[in-house]
Parts: structure tokens; C-alpha cells; sequence
């Protein structure tokens, strides 16, 4: 499941030291996937007696909606790329 994320992630770190500006969908991506790796961090303790992997889909989906897009309810794929490119000027 994150492995994608983070080959996305180091591709993304590499092209910065080499010097080269990112594609908005480069930029959009690296700029979730540091969301996400905070989200995924171990300093956040797991309280919901549940597997961690599930705990960290409560947290993904709690900073997503409450924090990143401010939406009540659910919150879809497009509603994150919208923000992220209306509001950061990072492209998908």
C-alpha cells in the first residue's frame, strides 16, 4: 500500500537535489505524501484498540476532511485534489 507512495516520494526528493522543478502532478504528490507520511508517524499513539493500519486510516481520513479541506463528511479524491490545487498551487 505504500509503496507507491514512497518510490513517488524519492523520485520526487531526487529530481529537487538534482536541481529540477517538479511538474505540478510532481509537486501535488510530493505535497500529500508528506501529509501522509506525518499521518503515518509513530509519535501518533494508537488509542482506537484497533490494528494500526486501521488507526491510521482514521487519522488519514480525521486530517484530510477536519484539517486539509475542511469539509464535513465524506471526503473525496477530487475534493483533496481540488484544494490542493486551488489552494497550493500543486497540480494532479
Amino acid at each position: 500500500m505504500f509503496q507507491r507512495l514512497k518510490h513517488e516520494y524519492c523520485v520526487s526528493v531526487e529530481e529537487l537535489r538534482q536541481n529540477q522543478m517538479l511538474v505540478d502532478k510532481e509537486a501535488g504528490r510530493l505535497f500529500l505524501n508528506m501529509f501522509d507520511f506525518y499521518v503515518r508517524n509513530a509519535v501518533h499513539k494508537n488509542l482506537t484498540e484497533k490494528e494500526g493500519i486501521e488507526a491510521y486510516q482514521i487519522r488519514s481520513n480525521m486530517f484530510l476532511g477536519q484539517v486539509l479541506v475542511k469539509k464535513s463528511g465524506t471526503v473525496t479524491e477530487q475534493d483533496i485534489k481540488g484544494h490542493i490545487y486551488n489552494f497550493w498551487d500543486c497540480g494532479f
